[in-house]
C-alpha cells in the first residue's frame, strides 16, 4: 500500500528552485501542497494506509494563524504555541512526511541549513547561546503531530520555573516573533 501511496503522491509534486547545499551538488526540492488537513491531532502511530494530513499543513498553508519567524520555498519556523520556553520555534519542511527519514536527501538537507539559520537568530535576539534542537520521530519517541519537525527551545541561566506559562499569549508570542524576525533580518544584511 505504501509504494501505491507514494506513486500517486508523487503525481503531484512540483518542481521549485534549485537550493545548494554544502555537502550536495545543486539539486531539485519536490514538495507536495496538500490541503485537506485534520483539525484534531491525537497520539498515534501513523499509518500508510491513510492518507496523511497535518495541523502544520493546516499552519502552512495559511488556514490557521501562526506567529511565523521565517520562510522559505521549502520549510516554515514558527513560534510554538505551548513553549517550553521563550522563544520556543518550530522548523518544519512544506513537504509533508512523518519521519526525518522519509524526507528526501535534499529536502533534509534544506531543512537542517534552515534550521541552522533560525537557531542563530533565536540565538542573537533571545540573549542566550544555550538551547536544544529536538526531533521526535514516532509515537513512541513523543511525536504528536505526524509531520516532521524540529523544536528549538533557548536555555538561560536562571531556569524558568513556569515551564513555558503565559509564554503562549498572542502579545507575548507577537513580541517574540518581531525579535527572533528583526535579529533574522540583520543576520542576513550582514
Amino acid at each position: 500500500m505504501k509504494n501505491q501511496m507514494h506513486v500517486t503522491a508523487t503525481r503531484h509534486f512540483q518542481r521549485s528552485s534549485r537550493p545548494t547545499c554544502p555537502s550536495h551538488q545543486s539539486v531539485d526540492l519536490l514538495w507536495i501542497p496538500i490541503t485537506a488537513v485534520t483539525r484534531h491531532v491525537r497520539r498515534q502511530p501513523y499509518r500508510d494506509t491513510e492518507p496523511m494530513a497535518s495541523l502544520f499543513t493546516k499552519l502552512i498553508n495559511g488556514e490557521i494563524p501562526a506567529e511565523r519567524i521565517y520562510e522559505t520555498d521549502h520549510e516554515l519556523a514558527f513560534l510554538d504555541i505551548n513553549p517550553k520556553s521563550r522563544g520556543h520555534t518550530l522548523v518544519v519542511p512544506k513537504l509533508e512526511v512523518a519521519s526525518f527519514h522519509e524526507l528526501p536527501p535534499d529536502a533534509a538537507c534544506s531543512l537542517v541549513v534552515t534550521l541552522q539559520k533560525v537557531a542563530a537568530g533565536i540565538v542573537r535576539a533571545m540573549g542566550t547561546t544555550h538551547y536544544n534542537v529536538v526531533l521526535n520521530n514516532g509515537a513512541i519517541a513523543g511525536q504528536i503531530v505526524f509531520h516532521v519537525h524540529f523544536h528549538i527551545i533557548p536555555r538561560y541561566e536562571e531556569a524558568d520555573r513556569s515551564r513555558g506559562r503565559g509564554l503562549g499569549d498572542s502579545e507575548t508570542l507577537e513580541t517574540v516573533g518581531e525579535e527572533i524576525r528583526r535579529a533574522l533580518e540583520h543576520l542576513e544584511a550582514g
